[in-house]
């Protein structure tokens, strides 16, 4: 019984994943997540839909976490100071540049 929850439980998990219910995700299930890339796209989704760069933190490609991330957040946000969460140089001017209005924004998938 125990280990056809389990099972549901990530079922669950996975499905909230695939069929984009941000609403629903919580850092908690996206934890649970076992690949990598997906753990990684549920967490921005979580990030964004929340504005919460915390869970920004938890991504560990740092493509996605500096540019798609912590960058989408300030720029829907309108926040320069969540550039400064940015550890990459390049994402970190390319974030205050979009906020200044210097560079083009690109919202990432």
């Amino acid at each position: 019984m125990k280990y056809s929850f389990a099972l549901l439980v990530l079922a669950l998990a996975i499905g909230f994943a695939l069929f984009g219910c941000v609403q629903k995700k919580t850092v908690e299930i996206c934890s649970a997540m076992l690949a990598g890339n997906d753990k990684n796209q549920c967490f921005r989704s979580v990030a964004k839909a929340q504005n919460d760069t915390s869970v920004c933190a938890n991504i560990d490609d740092a493509i996605l976490k500096n540019y798609w991330c912590y960058r989408e957040i300030a720029y829907d946000t309108k926040n320069p100071s969540l550039c400064n969460l940015i550890d990459d140089k390049d994402a970190k001017e390319s974030c205050y540049g979009i906020l200044n209005g210097t560079r083009r924004f690109e919202r990432g998938v």
